[in-house]
């Protein structure tokens, strides 16, 4: 449930008075919520509302009669009388709903489709409709990934990844890019939840290593101690290909197996225990090194992390970017840091923004950083690693 239209009114009475404005809604959508059912904030001007026992035709019903109360309620603010309306999305919960965030973000969804339709009004999320509409989607994207593999249309950026502690290797997270028909970069948020719906990832995963193995390849040639970083998919983990393809490719361009580090996702790792094991020690044999990424999601991350042999932590995104206001996250991250250590493994704190984090995870004893407070992503590898060491 959202308040259509708040910024303007925001930008004409001021941030106190909308404020006041927002609770004055509330308390009008509160007078229509009996128990069981649960009402709550959702955002800066959204609320949400849980009904216990409601059909599609019966939520719908109530939430017109939401709109109605709000449309005909008058909030006086300091002495001003402010109306307001509200868009409505409505997402039904069965046993197929997948979890809470799903039905969170389909509510959501149909409440933005409300909102695109004038607003004031409710909008019921269609799941079959919608499902259709991704595969669809899914469908066109799947041709154009397959067009930018077999075109070359994708190219890697590269992000420097620093040591705190004097380490003046030159490490690099290789990250892919799409090129579109208009010389246009494609982020892969945009590209990669088609290319796993179709089975395209293990494709993309080996374009990705062998370009990177072949830009590495070069950096050597340069006498640079360059050591690359190389995200996997946990698609790749079931390819049982990938292994004796990757030790063709690491003979093809020379590559020392120790200078390449793959990137593993906790979940995904932690999902298929025994077929990450068996990856890993090939990995092992081929000399590559590996890290655990978003590592810390996990009620069990800790638990889990004696029964894989990986040699870097890199710490989620989200832990270290809530650090700076967030004991909770401080705490977590200091005890991901310490087990680590005391396992022989190292640490990289990922997506480290502003330097109050900085100075926090060097306190910690984080390893390693990467980030874009140090470097955002860039196709050429310019950075100078003496400057941090």
């Amino acid at each position: 449930i959202e308040i259509d239209d708040f910024e303007s009114i925001k930008d004409n009475i001021g941030l106190a008075a909308s404020d006041l404005v927002i609770n004055d809604v509330a308390k009008e959508l509160k007078t229509l919520v009996e128990e069981p059912d649960i009402i709550a904030r959702f955002g800066d001007y959204s609320f949400t509302i849980l009904l216990e026992q409601a059909t599609h035709e019966s939520s719908q019903e109530y939430a017109e009669k939401l709109c109605k109360t709000i449309e005909d309620h008058i909030s006086d603010v300091g002495g001003q009388t402010i109306t307001t309306t509200v868009s409505i999305g409505i997402c039904p919960i069965g046993e197929n709903s997948g979890s809470a965030q799903d039905v969170l973000s389909r509510a959501n969804n149909a409440c933005n489709t409300a909102s695109s339709e004038g607003g004031n009004h409710a909008h019921l999320y269609n799941l079959v409709a919608a499902e259709q509409a991704g595969k669809e989607q899914h469908a066109v994207w799947a041709e154009t990934i397959r067009d930018a593999l077999d075109n070359d249309q994708f190219f890697l950026a590269y992000q420097p990844i620093v040591s705190l502690h004097g380490d003046t290797k030159e490490n690099y997270e290789t990250l892919v890019r799409m090129q579109n028909g208009s010389g246009e970069q494609v982020l892969p948020q945009e590209f990669i939840p088609a290319a796993e719906q179709t089975s395209l990832m293990p494709d993309i995963d080996r374009w990705v290593i062998r370009h990177a193995l072949q830009r590495l390849a070069e950096e050597h040639a340069k006498n640079k101690q360059a050591n690359f970083f190389i995200k996997l998919s946990g698609y790749s983990l079931n390819d049982p290909g990938l292994l004796p393809w990757l030790s063709e490719q690491i003979k093809e361009y020379r590559i020392s197996g120790d200078t390449v580090v793959f990137e593993l996702d906790e979940s995904s790792a932690f999902m298929h225990l025994n077929e990450t094991k068996a990856f890993i020690a090939g990995m092992k044999q081929l000399h590559c090194k590996i890290v655990l990424e978003h590592f810390g999601t996990s009620l069990n991350s800790l638990k889990n992390l004696k029964h894989l042999d990986v040699d870097f932590l890199k710490i989620d995104g989200e832990l270290i970017n809530s650090l700076a206001g967030d004991n909770q996250a401080q705490e977590t991250v200091k005890s991901i840091i310490q087990t680590a250590h005391s396992m022989g493994k190292l640490t990289i704190a990922e997506f480290v923004q502003d330097a109050n984090s900085l100075a926090l995870l060097w306190q910690f004893g984080v390893n390693y950083i990467e980030g874009h407070f140090l470097q955002e992503p860039s196709t050429e590898l310019e950075y100078d690693f003496t400057s941090d060491s």
